[in-house]
């Protein structure tokens, strides 16, 4: 758990430097102000203990599934364009082997 703490905070710290205040947080040397929004990367690391702690192994069609519930819940948070289109897909009910492989090509 510790791991995944720490995670949750240099991902919410880091995230900080994505923002139009970053250059002045920088230039002054400080901290950026609260609050430090986490984004997919914590999003998916809680995903994968959970399905860690049910299974004790990562069973895929698990985790899939709740990377998936995880976007519906919060799509906000950072994902990517690929990730956006494979989640959406997902959603909408197509298995996560085609969404995914489409997006790799196969």
């Amino acid at each position: 758990m510790k791991s995944l703490t720490g995670l949750s905070i240099g991902d919410a710290f880091g995230q900080q430097f994505f923002s139009p205040a970053a250059e002045m947080i920088i230039e002054r040397r400080g901290w950026p102000a609260p609050p430090w929004e986490w984004t997919d990367d914590t999003a998916m690391a809680c995903c994968i203990v959970r399905v860690l702690a049910d299974h004790g192994v990562i069973n895929q069609d698990e985790l899939a599934k709740r990377f998936a519930e995880e976007y519906e819940r919060e799509p906000g948070r950072g994902y990517g364009p690929l990730a956006h289109g494979v989640l959406r897909r997902m959603i909408d009910g197509d298995d996560w082997c085609d969404a995914a492989g489409d997006v790799h090509y196969g």
